[in-house]
């Protein structure tokens, strides 16, 4: 495995060596996770799966939903059904020529995450608003996050 020996930027900030971003397929765009694990610093690109528990859990605070194994599976199944239709839009959009190129849809598909990350920071906000700190909000959702 290769080590590099980097120095911080004035705001903290690090340059990923092209090596690790070209082997965990990163860009300018990719989200990735910080955390800190065993005095070491960890860092893991967001992986779709990650992204799809988030609208899951984004979708149980908007309605108000109580965190359990049941409603969690019930979320999933309805973002899947929603991200299966945005597909299937799609190809029929692609099929009668109404998008020339990936870019175009995925730039549609990047404005609707947008709009879902937004929700997130409403939801994140309104659950610290009656009182919880940011610890216990992520332990909440840890908590309740299934892993398959």
């Amino acid at each position: 495995m290769a080590k590099f020996e980097i120095t911080l930027g004035p705001k903290g900030q690090i340059d990923i060596p092209k090596e690790f971003r070209d082997e965990l397929n990163l860009n300018s765009n990719s989200k990735i996770r910080l955390y800190i694990e065993n005095e070491r610093i960890i860092i893991e690109p967001v992986k779709f799966e990650d992204e799809f528990q988030d609208m899951v859990m984004y979708c149980l605070k908007r309605d108000n939903k109580s965190i359990n194994e049941d409603t969690i599976k019930e979320y999933e199944i309805r973002v899947q059904n929603s991200i299966e239709r945005i597909f299937a839009e799609a190809r029929e959009e692609v099929a009668r020529g109404e998008y020339i190129t990936l870019e175009q849809l995925e730039k549609e598909i990047n404005e609707e995450k947008k709009k879902v990350r937004a929700g997130w920071v409403e939801a994140f906000a309104k659950i610290k608003a009656d009182g919880k700190s940011n610890d216990e909000i992520l332990e909440c959702l840890d908590t309740h996050l299934i892993d398959e």
